[in-house]
Formats: C-alpha cells, sequence, structure tokens
C-alpha cells in the first residue's frame, strides 16, 4: 500500500464521519434543519468513494438512523432556544457509531483495493 492510497482511504473515513455527523447535529437543531442538505452532498460523496457494496449498504442505514436520532433529539430535548444538557449528551452518543462507520470503510475498501 502506497502514501497515496492511505491518504485516500483516510479521506474516505473523513467524508463518512462528517456526513453522519452533520445529518445528525444538523436535525437536532430546528434552526438549522435545512442545512441537512450538505450532508446530503457529503453522502452522495461518500458513497461514490466506497467501494464494497457492504459498506455503502451500513453507510447509507447509519445516515438514516442518525438522522432520525437527531430529528427526534430536536424535536424532544430542544427547549428555551437551545438543546438541553440531556439532548447534547444524547447527541454525543452518536459519535461512536459514525467514527467505527468512518473506520470500517477505510478498513474494508483498503483490503478491497
Amino acid at each position: 500500500m502506497t502514501v497515496i492510497d492511505e491518504y485516500q482511504n483516510s479521506g474516505k473515513a473523513v467524508v463518512t464521519f462528517a456526513a453522519l455527523l452533520q445529518v445528525a447535529l444538523f436535525l437536532a437543531h430546528p434552526g438549522y434543519r435545512l442545512l441537512a442538505l450538505i450532508s446530503v452532498l457529503l453522502a452522495a460523496i461518500a458513497l461514490r468513494v466506497l467501494k464494497k457494496r457492504s459498506n455503502k449498504r451500513l453507510f447509507v442505514v447509519c445516515y438514516v438512523a442518525l438522522g432520525v436520532y437527531g430529528f427526534l433529539i430536536g424535536q424532544f430535548f430542544y427547549g428555551t432556544n437551545r438543546l438541553t444538557d440531556t439532548g447534547a449528551t444524547m447527541l454525543l452518543a452518536g459519535v461512536p457509531v459514525a467514527i467505527f462507520v468512518g473506520l470500517r470503510a477505510m478498513a474494508a475498501d483498503s483490503d478491497a483495493a
């Protein structure tokens, strides 16, 4: 594996991680829900760069799940123009999912190359 391959795999992980976190974070705040469209662009890029079908499927499932999760947190834990402490803590619980999917995409696609 060359240095260029390592950078490409790291880029895949970053795009995947960013798309997953953005959808959850933007949908959790009612004022920023329109900005969740930016995460759709990152999701399209992530789907384009992921090679294995199983990684693409995992990404889509996690993307939708984190989007719904963020939306529900925003609905139930948003008060007085900010996310409550409980809502912020629950949002942080989605970070390990995004990290896992990003690292899995990076590792599995490096094996497929």
